[in-house]
């Protein structure tokens, strides 16, 4: 009697632990954030959104029933370190990994990707990558933004623009990009009326924004971020000098942003992709069911999205489309010829096309311009998709 006793006991337990003992292992997906250095403004946003996208894909069932586990590892904000930590995910046989934040770090990454059979997809939208590369980039880029926002400013008559970026690298490539979108032939009457640069240690910039007071812009283009930022619009405040601004959308942090009180020009304005706020204008029925799925899982988590969120969203989801669809062991080889191919896949930016080899997907379509409004302190679309006038 005791012996059937202790048997059925012994039975009731492995029923129950069974269930336990199969749960399926998890998907780990590696992810190379700016958690420290320059960029951390920017790594800590996507920490943020990338965990409530993580339970977004849980809650829809993992990667074919197994939980997706984001494991993070900073680069600090250092494209040597990037490259270390992508080497490291390689030698694993990791077949891709996320991130980083920096275009600097996704750049210093390209050379080894392919012999290594690892994919990347940047998080930084400033990222060219080469065609049919094993790198992608995220939302359209920022060559697309220059382009975007110097339509908005002409289609509102704004034709006279001031230029005012760091003296680095960046800076340099954002001065690129303005003289080639004034060189459309849509632009042909518009002008660039004085270009000024600083160093991005500089604790003040107020002789340059002189400079360019006397120079009578309609409109104020920098792409500075962070610190460079606020030094900006300080020295645009003391200035005198409250003309329509377009700034970085690595700048639209609404904390950040109240922060800055009334030194803030009366229009400032942003462009990224669809993402930020709900908008109202889009036509497209999977975007429209995509974007409630994101905004209704930033609301629950009582958080708020933000650019860093718009560019990071799609990525991560993208791949994990892909691993759902290449097999339970698939090669770097694998996902990448599955993102090369797809075609109209949905995402909150938009309908998405990688066929064409430019490593994105989407185009000036997905992109909008945001007005920061300071007396209700929040974030709002002013414009059609490619700066067009609603």
């Amino acid at each position: 009697m005791r012996f059937t006793l202790v048997a059925c006991l012994l039975c009731a337990l492995a029923f129950v632990a069974g269930p336990a003992l199969a749960q399926p292992a998890s998907y780990r997906i590696d992810i190379l954030l700016s958690q420290t250095g320059a960029g951390t403004f920017l790594g800590t946003k996507e920490h943020e959104a990338l965990t409530v996208l993580e339970k977004v894909v849980n809650d829809a069932g993992g990667i074919n029933g197994r939980p997706v586990q984001f494991v993070y590892s900073d680069d600090q904000s250092n494209p040597v370190v990037a490259v270390q930590l992508a080497n490291a995910v390689a030698a694993r046989g990791e077949p891709v990994v996320l991130g980083p934040s920096l275009v600097g770090s996704c750049s210093a990454m390209l050379p080894l990707l392919e012999s290594a059979g690892l994919v990347n997809y940047c998080y930084s939208n400033a990222l060219n990558a080469p065609p049919h590369s094993y790198a992608f980039s995220s939302s359209a880029g920022s060559a697309p933004d220059a382009i975007v926002i110097i339509r908005y400013f002409r289609e509102h008559g704004w034709t006279r623009i001031g230029f005012i970026a760091g003296n680095d690298v960046a800076g340099r490539v954002s001065e690129g990009q303005v003289d080639a979108a004034m060189a459309l032939p849509e632009n042909r009457n518009m002008k660039v009326v004085d270009k000024e640069f600083f160093s991005p240690t500089d604790l003040s910039v107020n002789a340059q924004m002189v400079k360019i007071q006397e120079a009578r812009p309609q409109a104020l283009f920098t792409t500075a971020s962070g610190t460079s930022f606020g030094t900006i619009m300080h020295a645009e405040h003391d200035a005198g000098l409250d003309i329509p601004t377009y700034s970085s959308s690595a700048n639209m942090v609404a904390s950040q942003l109240i922060g800055y009180g009334d030194i803030l020009p009366r229009d400032l304005f942003f462009v990224t992709a669809n993402g930020v706020v709900p908008n109202a204008n889009i036509g497209v029925k999977p975007v429209q069911d995509e974007q409630r799925v994101y905004f209704a899982a930033f609301a629950k988590a009582g958080l708020e999205p933000n650019s860093s969120a718009v560019l990071c969203w799609d990525p991560t989801m993208i791949v994990i489309n892909a691993l759902r669809h290449t097999g339970p062991n698939p090669t770097g080889a694998k996902v990448h010829d599955y993102i090369e191919s797809l075609h109209g896949w949905a995402g909150i930016e938009g309908m998405y096309d990688f066929r064409d080899g430019n490593q994105r997907g989407v185009g000036l379509d997905s992109l909008l311009v945001y007005r920061w409004d300071s007396p209700a302190q929040k974030i709002g679309v002013v414009s059609k998709p490619a700066g067009l006038l609603k």
